[in-house]
């Protein structure tokens, strides 16, 4: 319900007193609830209602619900749980979906800085095996490792190292 979209806590102050010492706003006739919520949701023709947040970082990042018009409703506790579950579900994809997107930024800016080294820069495993070469394109070291198909700094440049 648009109406219900993007309202601030301000509006309704008893919402999220009650998630903090419930964990959900819940009732199964919704005038029972505080009068701010009554205000709020009898417009809606809201009867009964159940509401869990989606926690994120320990901080709500938004919330799912259910909410009966046509009749008060009895919610089962199987209905609860499993909103619970999909409250959770929900709640975990967003701050991996937003983790995932904060990797692929920072891979971006690393790069930036990476190609902006005028430097050669290799990555090398423990066993001295050329895993990423950054160079210019025609630079000697690039030429080398390319030509020689070396793919350890042992081929590459002929000589052992020292562990």
């Amino acid at each position: 319900m648009d109406e219900l979209q993007e309202l601030p806590y301000s509006v309704i102050p008893s919402w999220e007193k009650l998630l903090d010492e419930k964990g959900m706003v819940f009732s199964e006739d919704i005038t029972d609830l505080p009068q701010d919520l009554i205000d709020i949701l009898e417009p809606q023709e809201i009867k009964s209602i159940l509401v869990l947040p989606l926690i994120g970082r320990n901080k709500r990042i938004g919330f799912i619900g259910f909410d009966e018009c046509a009749k008060k409703r009895k919610w089962r506790q199987s209905e609860i749980e499993l909103l619970r579950t999909i409250s959770n579900l929900l709640s975990h994809n967003f701050i991996r979906q937003r983790v995932q997107n904060e990797l692929i930024e920072s891979e971006k800016e690393n790069r930036i800085i990476i190609e902006s080294i005028p430097d050669v820069i290799l990555h090398v495993n423990n066993k001295g095996e050329i895993l990423a070469l950054k160079s210019a394109a025609h630079s000697n070291l690039s030429n080398l490792i390319k030509n020689k198909d070396s793919k350890t700094i042992e081929l590459a440049f002929n000589k052992k190292l020292s562990g």
